[in-house]
């Protein structure tokens, strides 16, 4: 029997900021000719630009790292994570709870 891992997600707001300012990053790079910062920063910034996610009401989300399961949000709302990261502060905590499938 295997067993449902409720995770709760953290807002994705703080992490729109954050994507703002790693895109503001990389645009004053350019305009410093900083052009390997600039690139690094803008590879970046799509890299963690998949980290946004809305969960619907009376939907839920899987949430897979490389192919294995990591548990499952079922709040509704706008999150945001680092999908790399094990912990840190946009990264979904296990929830208290697990449900039997």
């Amino acid at each position: 029997m295997k067993k449902e891992v409720l995770l709760k997600p953290k807002s994705g707001y703080p992490f729109l900021l954050l994507v703002v300012l790693i895109l503001a990053g990389a645009v004053f790079a350019i305009i410093q000719a900083q052009i390997l910062a600039a690139l690094a920063l803008f590879l970046f910034f799509l890299l963690v630009l998949k980290g946004f996610y809305i969960v619907y009401p009376n939907h839920s989300k899987a949430m897979v790292l490389f192919g294995a399961y990591k548990g499952t949000v079922k709040e509704n709302g706008f999150f945001g994570s680092i999908h790399f990261l094990a912990t840190g502060l946009f990264h979904c905590a296990p929830a208290i709870s697990t449900v039997s499938v």
